[in-house]
């Protein structure tokens, strides 16, 4: 278990600076005024420089990152059950998206209102995927019922 968080948080980390890349690209040319947008102006001025900026947003990326690959074993213990699981999983994600998009300038920093807007933005996009990805499995599990149950017929 313990090799497979490691190798999963390396993978994590790898992809989440990609992600974040490949999402400045897009936000870069959705601006479309030539110029790549990695960072938040507000980081820029926070760090003194924009290479400084890149420098802390890549740090804090890819431990975030590595913590969302490493957090995804929680969907393989059979011993929890799925609101268990799936609670564990909202509780940690959230705080770290929080720290991260707080840290990064992601969001505006009014404190109480950015705690309570992005954490009901994040609960309900993160439950309407729960939800989508429960019903398709479920849809999964009595497909596979029903032709276990006519191959024993």
């Amino acid at each position: 278990m313990k090799k497979k968080i490691v190798l999963r948080s390396f993978m994590g980390a790898a992809i989440g600076v990609l992600i974040s890349v490949l999402t400045a690209v897009i936000i870069s040319c959705s601006i479309g005024d030539g110029e790549f947008h990695y960072v938040s102006e507000n980081l820029i001025n926070e760090c003194g420089n924009e290479i400084n900026a890149v420098f802390w947003q890549i740090v804090i990326v890819m431990p975030y990152s590595a913590a969302w690959g490493g957090l995804s074993v929680i969907w393989e213990r059979e011993d929890w059950g799925i609101f268990k699981q799936a609670g564990i999983y909202y509780a940690v994600s959230v705080c770290l998206t929080l720290i991260a998009a707080f840290a990064l300038h992601w969001v505006e920093h009014n404190f109480l209102a950015f705690i309570i807007i992005y954490t009901a933005i994040f609960t309900v996009v993160y439950f309407i995927i729960f939800a989508v990805q429960f019903m398709f499995a479920k849809a999964t599990v009595k497909k596979f019922n029903l032709k276990v149950s006519e191959k024993s017929e």
